[in-house]
C-alpha cells in the first residue's frame, strides 16, 4: 500500500464513491471508523482524553481489521461495565486514601485524588488488555486476567475497610482508647522491676543466709550465725530498724528497705491509676475518660473532636476490626461494610467476566487479524487508485479543445 497520506478531500471522495455501490455499505462504515478517521479539533481531543482517563474506551476492546456493528455494540456494553466497576471501586477507596495522606496538610487532597485516579486507570488498562488481544498471545491473556482479578479483589476488600473508616470513627476511637489504657497499665506494671546493684547484692546475700538457716537446726551455731547476718541478733528481733542507716542493716533487712524504696514510686503511681480507673467505670466512655484523666495522652492520639489524629493508625485499626469481625462472623458490625464489599465483588466480577468473554468471540479475534486488515487496505487502495485515474481522465476530457467543422457552416452565394 502506498505511503502517500490521504487528505480529507480524498477520503470524502472515496467514501462517496463507495456509497454509490450498495455492495460496499458495510465497508464504508468500517472505513469511516478505522482506516480514515475524521480529523478532530484540539478541544475534542482534550475532552476525549479526559473522559477516557476515567472511563474505558470501547474502541480499545477490539481491533481494526474487520469490525461489525454487533462487535461495536457489545464493546460499548463491556466498556460500560468496566467503567462502572472501576469508578465504583475508586470512589469506595477514597476514604482510605484520604486517611492515609491526611497528615500531609494541603497536599493531602490532590495526592488522594491522584492516587485514586491512578488506580482507576490501572484497572481500566488491565480490563482493556484482557479484551484487546490477539488470539495467539496466551501469556498476555493470562497476565492481564491475573492483574485484573487481583486488582479488583484488593479494591473490594479496601472498599469494606474504607466504609469502616468513613462511618465508624467512634468505634475506632473507642478501640484505640482501650488499647492506650491497656498499654498504660502494662507500662505501670513494668515499674516493678528494680534496677539497683545494691539491692541485687543484698538480695543474693540474704538468699545465701536463708539457705544456710534451712540447712541447719536452730540450736546449731551456724544457724545462729546465718540468722545474725540476715536479720541481726536474736535479742534485736523486736528492734525498730527504721532509724538504722541502710548500710548498717543486716542483709535481709537491707534487701527489704531497698525493695520498699525502689517500688515506692510504683506503688504511688498504681494507687493513682487505680483511682482513675474507678472514674473510667463511672464515665462509660474510654475516649472521654482519657480526655479528662490523661489529657497529655489524649492530645497525642486524638483530635479535640475525639477522632484519631493519625490516618495510618485509623486505617490499621479499621483493617484489624474488619478481619476480626469477619473471622467471628459478626454481621451486626459488618452490615454496611459487607454490603459495599459484596457490591464491589459483583461489579468487578462481571466486569472481568465480560471482558474475558468478549475477548473469546471469533468476530472480536477477527478484528485483530493482520491478514484481514491487509486485504481490506489493499482493496481500498485499489478502489482509491481507480477513482483517481477516472477523475483524471474526466478532467482531461473536459479540458480538451472542441474541434468545429467550419466548412459545414459555409453557404454557397
Amino acid at each position: 500500500m502506498t505511503n502517500k497520506p490521504y487528505s480529507q478531500r480524498d477520503i470524502d471522495t472515496l467514501l462517496k464513491s463507495l456509497e454509490e455501490n450498495p455492495n460496499h455499505t458495510e465497508l464504508v462504515t468500517l472505513a469511516q471508523d478505522s482506516t480514515f478517521p475524521r480529523r478532530q479539533t484540539w478541544w475534542e481531543k482534550t475532552g476525549k482524553a479526559i473522559i477516557h482517563t476515567f472511563l474505558a474506551k470501547p474502541g480499545d476492546f477490539y481491533g481494526r481489521a474487520f469490525v461489525s456493528k454487533d462487535v461495536k455494540k457489545h464493546a460499548l456494553l463491556t466498556a460500560g461495565s468496566v467503567s462502572v466497576s472501576t469508578a465504583y471501586n475508586a470512589c469506595s477507596n477514597l476514604p482510605l486514601f484520604h486517611y492515609a495522606f491526611k497528615g500531609l496538610g494541603m497536599a493531602s487532597t490532590p495526592i488522594t485524588i491522584a492516587a485514586a485516579v491512578l488506580i482507576l486507570m490501572a484497572t481500566n488498562y488491565f480490563a482493556t488488555a484482557l479484551a484487546a488481544k490477539k488470539s495467539d498471545n496466551k501469556l498476555w491473556r493470562r497476565v492481564a486476567l491475573c492483574g485484573a482479578i487481583s486488582l479488583h479483589l484488593l479494591q473490594s476488600v479496601v472498599a469494606a475497610i474504607s466504609m469502616i473508616l468513613l462511618l465508624d470513627q467512634t468505634s475506632l476511637s473507642q478501640d484505640k482508647s482501650q488499647e492506650l489504657i491497656q498499654q498504660q497499665t502494662q507500662r505501670l506494671e513494668s515499674m516493678q522491676a528494680i534496677d539497683d546493684p545494691d539491692y541485687e547484692q543484698a538480695k543474693q546475700e540474704c538468699q545465701k543466709w536463708e539457705a544456710q538457716m534451712e540447712k541447719y537446726p536452730h540450736h546449731h551455731p551456724k544457724w545462729d550465725t546465718a540468722y545474725t547476718k540476715a536479720y541481726g541478733t536474736w535479742a534485736q528481733r523486736d528492734r525498730n530498724w527504721k532509724k538504722v542507716p541502710t548500710e548498717d542493716l543486716p542483709d535481709c533487712r537491707k534487701k527489704e528497705r531497698l525493695h520498699q524504696k525502689a517500688i515506692a514510686p510504683y506503688q504511688q503511681a498504681k494507687a493513682e491509676w487505680q483511682a482513675k480507673l474507678q472514674k473510667r467505670v463511672q464515665s462509660g466512655n474510654d475516649v472521654l475518660f482519657l480526655k479528662r484523666e490523661v489529657p497529655d495522652l489524649y492530645q497525642q492520639h486524638f483530635t479535640p473532636e475525639g477522632d484519631l489524629r493519625s490516618g495510618i493508625e485509623a486505617a490499621g485499626l479499621a483493617t484489624i476490626k474488619f478481619w476480626q469481625d469477619l473471622r467471628q462472623f459478626n454481621l451486626g458490625n459488618l452490615g454496611f461494610p459487607l454490603f459495599f464489599l459484596c457490591l464491589s465483588l459483583i461489579t468487578s466480577g462481571f466486569a472481568c467476566w465480560m471482558s474475558w468473554a468478549f475477548s473469546q468471540r471469533s468476530d472480536v479475534q477477527k478484528s485483530f487479524n493482520d491478514k484481514v486488515q491487509a486485504e481490506r487496505d489493499r482493496w481500498l487502495h485499489e478502489l482509491y487508485t481507480a477513482l483517481q485515474q477516472r477523475q483524471e481522465q474526466e478532467k482531461q476530457e473536459l479540458l480538451a479543445p472542441n474541434t468545429i467543422d467550419i466548412d459545414a457552416y459555409r453557404h454557397d452565394p
